[in-house]
């Protein structure tokens, strides 16, 4: 897992895992930020991460060149499946996924 950053965890659905970051705390943006660029950087994805703000609120922007893809807002999840990006408000994640345990 070292090509995942800080907050990045792992969570078991079925059929496979995936990586995700839980948006709890405005800082957990930039911890986003720093995981789509890793992603980026290694090649494994086209998209960007921006932060931005909707009224009082700090949201990530995922976005590639076709343009939005999604943005996070508190409580949501930015999630890396196999294939690409998803983001999952915190009650459709928690029915689909489980914390993995060591």
């Amino acid at each position: 897992m070292s090509d995942t950053p800080g907050a990045v965890r792992i969570y078991h659905p079925w059929p496979a895992p995936v990586r995700a970051v839980p948006y709890d705390d405005p800082s957990d943006l930039w911890q986003m930020r720093r995981w789509v660029e890793s992603q980026r950087a290694a090649g494994k994805t086209g998209a960007r991460f921006t932060v931005d703000w909707r009224e009082d609120t700090a949201v990530g922007v995922l976005h590639d060149d076709g343009g939005l893809i999604a943005e996070v807002r508190p409580s949501d999840f930015l999630v890396r499946t196999d294939r690409d990006w998803r983001v999952m408000g915190a009650g459709a994640f928690w029915r689909t996924y489980r914390e993995a345990t060591a």
